[in-house]
């Protein structure tokens, strides 16, 4: 009855909202309805236990040593006048991945406001002479931290995500959160999922469900979303 009442209000509320699409990922039990498309996708998975955590890879651990060697300075994104810079390094990715922004400048401007009152939005950034060089989101979920958003320039020598999630790994440990999910990879995307692996990440495979509204359906007929 509580499976069916969730589903009946998220329906509901998508409709009454006038969503146009909602993707409800990795839920605590598996869906029985017409209205939510199933779907599988795949995410990795790096397990934290104990009071530290032992990178397995070699290399990573010397990228990680030099950028600490650097001027670069890791902080939380604390102060909304940062938010252009960040913006920019937003656009530099999706051009980078010749996509577009899925989010706009004001969205994010909402979510800062919210992590300035909800300790679970975690917003770390790399700043190189008084630039934003790199800046990831996660959220927290329980006893897991997810890596929603990164964005990045594209100067290597500083390698600005290696101290990134460093720093979210040694964070997670020291608030026992046990889970640090690498976010999902696309099937066609081998290095970035060789990245994730070099840190410990565990692929792991796992269930999403799709609402579409009818004008949602029209937009996506023929795409795998």
């Amino acid at each position: 009855e509580d499976k069916n009442y969730f589903l009946i209000s998220c329906k509901n509320f998508f409709k009454e909202e006038k969503f146009i699409r909602a993707d409800i990922y990795n839920p605590p039990f598996l869906f029985q309805s017409e209205a939510f498309v199933p779907r599988m996708a795949s995410t990795h998975i790096l397990r934290l236990q104990g009071d530290s955590y032992e990178i397995p890879n070699r290399r990573m651990k010397k990228y990680i040593r030099h950028a600490q060697k650097t001027d670069i300075k890791i902080a939380p994104l604390d102060d909304e006048k940062y938010l252009d810079g960040f913006y920019r390094l937003v656009l530099l990715t999706a051009r980078r991945h010749k996509t577009k922004p899925r989010y706009s400048k004001k969205f994010f401007q909402r979510l800062y406001r919210i992590s300035r009152e909800d300790s679970r939005v975690i917003w770390p950034m790399v700043v190189y002479e008084n630039s934003i060089v790199a800046s990831h989101i996660y959220f927290v979920e329980r006893s897991q931290i997810l890596d929603w958003q990164s964005c990045c320039d594209q100067d290597n020598r500083l390698r600005p995500n290696y101290l990134l999630y460093d720093y979210i790994i040694k964070l997670a440990i020291s608030r026992g959160i046990k889970e640090l999910n690498l976010g999902g990879t696309p099937p066609e995307a081998d290095s970035l999922m060789e990245f994730k692996e070099r840190w410990g990440g565990m692929k792991i495979a796992y269930p999403y469900y799709t609402y579409l509204s009818n004008i949602g359906k029209l937009i996506y007929r023929g795409h795998r979303a």
